[in-house]
């Protein structure tokens, strides 16, 4: 099993169910999650409180905007938001340089516990 972590706000819409698709580099980790796999996502900062998903699908775009152009928004927790916004949301977690250097993978999950 993979393991993740989440700032608050992100865990929390995947814990409850209302994100769907979790947005990531396409870095080396992630290049090793598959469909069918089982990932836990951890609570930031103390990585106490878990979800377990199943992979169900995995998507790859070269930028965030165009994940953002192409994928519902509000699976990815960005519900009122447009594709610049939610790039230039990305773009605080992600530098523009690793975008470019890794693209960008989203996984469709579904929340197992």
């Amino acid at each position: 099993m993979i393991m993740m972590k989440l700032q608050p706000v992100w865990f929390d819409k995947i814990k409850s169910g209302k994100q769907t698709l979790e947005i990531r580099l396409n870095d080396e980790k992630r290049q090793q999650v598959n469909v069918g796999d089982l990932v836990i996502f951890k609570k930031e900062p103390d990585c106490y409180d878990g979800v377990v998903a199943k992979v169900v699908d995995k998507k790859f775009f070269k930028t965030f905007l165009q994940m953002a152009e192409t994928l519902p928004l509000k699976e990815m927790g960005f519900e009122g938001l447009n594709a610049e916004a939610v790039d230039r949301e990305m773009h605080k977690y992600y530098s523009k340089s690793d975008e470019e250097k890794y693209g960008v993978v989203v996984f469709k999950i579904e929340v197992t516990n």
